[in-house]
């Protein structure tokens, strides 16, 4: 080999390194690249609505936290291990495609989600989960806590189905959770959803973020810290060169606010619940989607 090697003229690899990188680049946008430059519903509906009060923030806050608390009584107690299978993802596939349809949405097929090993591959650069176009199918880390697992498979299936930006589809997986039937995934997608919540309310009003914190019931105080300490077993590589590269990666796709464009999904369920005035879609009127025709 090394004999080999040392034959290769040091033009002839860096044009095969070239070309390599074209071939990659090129199947990366005809496979699911082209889709950054699609109409994007979600941004579209959160566009025309009114902005989210610092009062309003706290009041999600405080409704998440009482839905969480509720479901927390009906679900297993432990729930770091999650059950994943062919019936789970099915579920998680079949969930999507009732809120994606709803939104007027054409989505077909079987994306499918499989588990990265060894574990840490992806939390080490701070990622749960990762859509590979060339596979056509999403990966997460086991390595993850169990009560994240339905709302990032839910995420992942959602970039499968040509969803780019990054609020979009958390909303999509936060939407596709709570109106499931199961309750494991209700408490997962509400979980998702509410880590976001606290993240903006602690910005936004740091005293008053800091009483509603100390009132938090004792089940959600556990989970919160066990899915810290889940995380914290694979410690960040070279994060500030992953948050650069991937945060101008977005912005040059057409996702503005970049890296910060995870916590925008809050914006999308204000948005949602100003529309239809709930976000459970037995509550809501199908025949009326007054966007879906601007």
């Amino acid at each position: 080999w090394w004999t080999g090697i040392k034959k290769v003229k040091i033009s002839t690899a860096i044009m095969a390194m070239v070309r390599t990188s074209c071939v990659i680049i090129l199947l990366f946008y005809w496979l699911w690249g082209f889709n950054y430059k699609r109409p994007d519903v979600v941004r579209a509906m959160a566009a025309d609505s009114p902005p989210l009060t610092v009062d309003g923030l706290f009041e999600e806050l405080d409704f998440v936290t009482r839905k969480m608390d509720s479901l927390r009584r009906m679900v297993p107690e432990d729930l770091s291990h999650y059950p994943y299978s062919h019936v789970e993802e099915k579920i998680l596939r079949s969930d999507l495609f009732k809120v994606m349809r709803f939104m007027g949405q054409d989505v077909f097929g079987r994306v499918r989600v499989r588990l990265l090993y060894p574990k840490g591959s992806l939390l080490h650069w701070s990622t749960a989960g990762v859509y590979l176009p060339f596979l056509t199918e999403g990966h997460i880390d086991p390595g993850l806590h169990g009560i994240t697992w339905p709302f990032t498979i839910t995420h992942e299936m959602a970039h499968g189905h040509g969803v780019t930006g990054e609020d979009s589809c958390n909303f999509w997986a936060f939407l596709a959770c709570v109106n499931s039937e199961n309750t494991v995934h209700q408490y997962s997608g509400y979980f998702g959803y509410w880590r976001y919540l606290c993240s903006n309310a602690r910005l936004a009003d740091p005293k008053r973020f800091q009483l509603y914190w100390d009132k938090l019931p004792d089940s959600i105080l556990k989970d919160i810290s066990e899915v810290v300490a889940y995380s914290e077993r694979y410690p960040d590589i070279l994060p500030v060169l992953r948050d650069l590269i991937y945060d101008n990666y977005l912005k040059s796709h057409g996702i503005p606010h970049g890296l910060k464009s995870y916590n925008q999904m809050i914006v999308s369920v204000h948005a949602w619940k100003e529309t239809f005035g709930s976000i459970y879609l037995s509550e809501i009127d199908q025949s009326e989607r007054p966007f879906l025709s601007q």
